[in-house]
């Protein structure tokens, strides 16, 4: 079992619904996700070139709050906790358990919110 840290805050339930203004990259994005319209896990490898580009993404500091917790990365700036894969695929990371800030340098690849919008409905 891990640490109590995992089961600080928020839940990673993938709401089926959300409307949140998003701590983002572009403070005025508002993301509305629909579960339905949700990519899953293994359509981000499809996406990797475009991810990778440096005009498409931006470092932001790996905090020590959010250890093993890249829902709450995924919900402070995409507004939906349903994007952690996204954080973990992005940053090379194989899951939350590795999801410290050791593993990424300190420092967190976050995909711009205007290149998930032109792949994904969101």
């Amino acid at each position: 079992m891990l640490s109590n840290e995992l089961n600080k805050n928020k839940p990673m339930n993938g709401s089926s619904l959300i409307f949140k203004k998003a701590d983002s990259i572009n403070d005025s994005d508002l993301i509305v996700m629909d579960e339905a319209n949700q990519p899953d896990v293994f359509s981000y490898t499809k996406y990797m070139s475009i991810f990778n580009n440096k005009e498409n993404y931006e470092m932001i500091p790996f905090e020590d709050s959010f250890k093993f917790r890249p829902d709450l990365i995924a919900l402070k700036y995409y507004g939906t906790d349903y994007l952690y894969p996204l954080v973990l695929n992005t940053n090379n990371i194989n899951s939350m358990t590795e999801f410290i800030p050791e593993a990424s340098n300190y420092e967190l690849k976050i995909i711009k919110l205007s290149v998930l919008k032109s792949i994904y409905k969101v």
